[in-house]
């Protein structure tokens, strides 16, 4: 009865674009107010406890991964805005054998700070 309209991905993209462009070059959108603050949010996703370059997997350095390559490309980006937020958004303290141990083997104190956790107040 209904026939299922189907928009291609070039389709959507395109309009997608179209509308963008139209939000930010409304009048409105270029003129900041001088009360206005400008921020830079930053995010991260994933990290899976890979703070270092090291895939636990494979017992062996990979300079592809881990949040250590990451902080240079945070530092970068930093410098580029005077105001920035990092925040996480998930997967951040499991999904690798660090993170078993940690979790499992080593276990927490008192007062104990999850690697993790100390990296990424690091960070900043």
């Amino acid at each position: 009865m209904f026939k299922d309209s189907q928009i291609s991905r070039r389709a959507f993209l395109a309009g997608t674009a179209g509308a963008s462009a139209l939000v930010v070059m409304h009048p409105f959108a270029l003129q900041a107010a001088s009360n206005q603050a400008h921020l830079r949010i930053m995010e991260t996703t994933d990290i899976h406890v890979a703070i270092f370059p090291y895939d636990y997997y494979a017992d062996k350095p990979n300079d592809t991964m881990g949040l250590a390559r990451t902080a240079k490309l945070i530092e970068g980006v930093r410098a580029e805005a005077t105001n920035s937020l990092l925040v996480d958004n998930g997967d951040l303290i499991q999904g690798n054998p660090m993170g078993d141990y940690v979790a499992y083997e080593r276990g927490f104190k008192g007062g104990d700070v999850h690697p993790m956790m100390a990296a990424m107040n690091t960070l900043g």
